[in-house]
């Protein structure tokens, strides 16, 4: 729905609201300026936001509403996702059997809300309304969850009556006299419902800012008085196996059920000119990434079979590749689990364990104690095992792991490149000699995160300036080629009816997103590719030669699964 500039006009100057000649100047300077009439209207200071909102609403015949917090029935707010009112400032108010009333800022976000309609199963009746009620309704999100778990948090903060003491004997006492464990149980049940991967505690001058990490993007969830600050730290602390009056930056672990699934709750701590900041990172218990599959984390046609060939394979080197939060740990992860049920001796060296995995031996990189990544993978291979995973970081690790995948090990490596052929070029520069690297190299996988769209993402045609900044760094014969290859779209579509898609906050997601998928690139060590190696080339070389022999790069396989809806179409723009 949308108020056309004559209609709203009509209505203005019908209505006495605005005379005739402030309506033929303010006409002229917005032809002038080629700038919509509202915002000229705004700009002269002849009505204000609210006003004109008021008017649009007359023009269209929407009633509208000025919401007070009495007026908001709660059971209608919950009937949208917060995510939703949020970007899109709207908020149901009023629910029945039949109907949902909600209130909206804009006009052009009406169509936004018939989705929910179909969900809801109900009629969605719009009104427009001003900043003020929009922003009572969306201090109500927070005001519900606050009333939900305030109080008993509140009451496990005040459980210390008395001093804490100063040594830490009398802090672990304190500690453990609190009630507080029942509100970081709460707290992570409702995060993980959230679809939330951490869990920040920042203190704060107001109080203790507690936000979730959910599909990448950290959200408020509520502000805890600061004497609560005090005893959820001691209690976080205290259950992950944390010294309880260190205030350096400190790492540790405890497990949490939720429904009868187990998590582990990573605890790190830092020291903050405020206080002393906690975050918990919370994954499933048991087998690394739980649930992952290569097909689930985004592999698909020739590359999936690559990765099956691959870790079939007894010795060699598979390299993944990607920068930070790239998705390699998940991926490496996902291998592991993958090998364990295939019979083999696994041993993992990592910098930070993030996932217990029941079928490996895990060891952790601690200079303190001596363990270095040299020492570490030395000490491994002096054992019986069939499979390694490292983090390649320097020239003697790199050398290393390519002599152990050279003398019968299945090396599965991670480094800092931003693709495939780069990983490949990074080892040479590490010092690994291109003889042995083309000897034991299976396979390099680039890897990289992007958000998976919900179901009910919007479908969209990509602009001509969209695609040829994509056209710079991608073949999109290619991709469509895989596209119908794998049967992924028909096989008489043609490139320009292509739509690509953004997300769209719904019922069944928090914002338009189910997380994270992976893009993929996977470059098989063909014989040429091996020549290559051996001659020093440099990663373009690298990166063609795999191509021709029908590998999708990055910017390729973002393109293959934006159009399948996968992922936003805006995110295309990070592989330019």
């Amino acid at each position: 729905m949308h108020v056309e500039e004559k209609q709203l006009v009509d209505f203005l100057t019908g209505a006495g609201m605005v005379s005739r000649s402030q309506m033929d100047e303010i006409y002229r300077s917005a032809l002038a300026r080629s700038t919509p009439l509202s915002h000229v209207i705004v700009e002269s200071g002849v009505l204000d936001e609210d006003e004109l909102r008021r008017a649009s609403a007359g023009a269209l015949g929407i009633p509208f509403v000025r919401l007070s917090q009495d007026d908001i029935d709660t059971a209608a707010l919950e009937a949208l996702p917060e995510a939703f009112s949020r970007k899109h400032q709207a908020i149901a108010f009023a629910i029945d059997d039949d109907t949902l009333e909600v209130a909206l800022l804009d006009v052009a976000d009406i169509p936004k809300l018939e989705h929910f309609s179909n969900q809801l199963r109900r009629r969605i009746l719009p009104r427009l309304t001003d900043r003020e009620s929009v922003k009572r309704g969306l201090f109500m999100y927070q005001k519900k969850l606050k009333d939900q778990f305030g109080d008993e948090i509140s009451r496990g903060a005040q459980a210390i009556n008395e001093p804490l003491g100063e040594t830490e004997q009398d802090l672990h006492d304190a500690a453990e006299r609190l009630s507080v464990v029942q509100v970081v149980d709460v707290l992570v049940s409702h995060a993980l419902h959230q679809h939330a991967t951490d869990i920040h505690f920042e203190p704060r001058d107001s109080g203790l800012l507690v936000q979730y990490r959910i599909s990448g993007g950290l959200y408020d969830a509520m502000i805890l008085p600061s004497y609560a600050a005090e005893s959820i730290r001691l209690r976080l602390k205290m259950l992950a196996g944390l010294n309880l009056d260190e205030k350096m930056p400190q790492e540790g672990r405890f497990k949490v059920v939720v429904n009868n699934t187990a998590y582990v709750a990573r605890v790190v701590s830092m020291p903050t000119v405020a206080g002393e900041k906690i975050i918990i990172h919370i994954a499933q218990e048991g087998g690394g990434r739980k649930g992952f599959t290569l097909e689930t984390l985004g592999f698909h046609g020739e590359g999936l079979e690559c990765m099956h060939d691959v870790l079939a394979q007894k010795s060699g080197i598979v390299l993944v590749c990607g920068g930070e939060d790239s998705g390699k740990t998940t991926l490496l992860y996902t291998l592991i689990d993958m090998l364990g049920g295939r019979g083999r001796s696994i041993a993992t060296l990592e910098d930070e364990i993030e996932c217990r995995v029941p079928h490996a031996t895990q060891m952790r990189i601690d200079e303190v104690k001596g363990v270095t990544p040299v020492s570490g993978l030395r000490a491994i291979l002096r054992h019986d095992h069939d499979a390694v995973m490292v983090d390649i970081a320097d020239g003697d690790t790199a050398l290393l792991a390519v002599q152990a995948a050279n003398r019968g090990k299945l090396v599965l490596a991670s480094i800092d490149a931003p693709s495939a052929s780069e990983g490949i070029v990074a080892m040479l520069g590490l010092g690994v000699p291109p003889l042995l690297l083309a000897a034991t190299l299976r396979a390099a996988i680039g890897t990289q995160l992007v958000h998976r769209l919900c179901k009910h993402s919007e479908g969209y045609l990509p602009s001509r300036p969209e695609l040829a900044q994509l056209e710079t760094v991608a073949d999109f014969t290619h991709a469509f080629s895989a596209l119908k290859q794998e049967n992924a779209i028909d096989q008489d579509a043609a490139w320009k009816e292509m739509s690509f898609y953004r997300p769209y906050a719904c019922a069944d997601c928090n914002n338009g997103y189910r997380g994270f998928l992976g893009v993929q690139e996977v470059m098989p060590i063909s014989m040429v590719i091996k020549e290559l190696i051996l001659q020093n080339a440099p990663a373009e070389n690298l990166q063609n030669q795999a191509r021709e022999e029908g590998m999708l790069i990055l910017a390729e396989d973002a393109i293959f699964k934006a159009v399948q809806g996968k992922m936003p179409g805006g995110e295309l723009g990070n592989f330019i």
